[in-house]
């Protein structure tokens, strides 16, 4: 009997901890992604659809709060790219891009991979360029997604997510716009 109340006292000691959530603390790092960027315009009789496909590049910095398998986070990033030919001599698409988002995720296998859900802002400066004219405009807009990062170590994290943009619809009353994006980002960052 002394020898089952000892193996019982002893296990007490031997259960595992729980997995440790390597997703809280400051983080910064760089991002690449591929931009649909799509723009219809109209005046209610006639309209024109233009995409931009590019590639972005950009920088983000962040902090997480880690909370058992939870984590609840904020982050600021910029991406750049240039006008790409789309109709003809006319060049349209997104010369900048920033904003913020606060992102809802939960730890999986063992803390290693966090997947979660993204909402922000975002504040973009389109331009639209042909041998006549140059418009550009910045745009705010509701940017929305999801995706997944794997923390090999607790400083150092790779992930992948997709973000919708949507900008909502602006012009003069006569002629209106409604860009939107999508866009696939792989991210690399250290987190302190």
């Amino acid at each position: 009997m002394k020898y089952l109340l000892a193996v019982l006292m002893a296990a007490l000691f031997v259960v595992p901890a729980q997995a440790e959530n390597r997703f809280g603390g400051l983080s910064a790092g760089v991002l690449a992604g591929y931009s649909d960027d799509n723009l219809s315009i109209g005046d209610g009789d006639l309209s024109l659809n233009l995409s931009a496909d590019s590639i972005t590049p950009g920088l983000f910095v962040g902090y997480d709060l880690a909370v058992g398998n939870l984590s609840l986070g904020v982050q600021a990033d910029a991406t750049f790219n240039g006008p790409v030919s789309a109709l003809g001599d006319a060049d349209f698409g997104a010369d900048l891009t920033y904003g913020g988002s606060a992102r809802l995720g939960y730890a999986l296998a063992n803390g290693t991979v966090l997947a979660y859900g993204r909402l922000g802002v975002s504040f973009t400066e389109f331009s639209f360029e042909d041998p006549g004219a140059v418009l550009k405009s910045t745009e705010t807009g509701l940017v929305y997604g999801g995706g997944l990062e794997w923390s090999p170590t607790r400083w150092l994290f790779l992930g992948a997510e997709y973000r919708r943009t949507d900008y909502g619809r602006f012009g003069d009353g006569e002629v209106m716009a409604n860009p939107s994006r999508n866009e696939i980002v792989a991210r690399a960052g250290l987190r302190l």
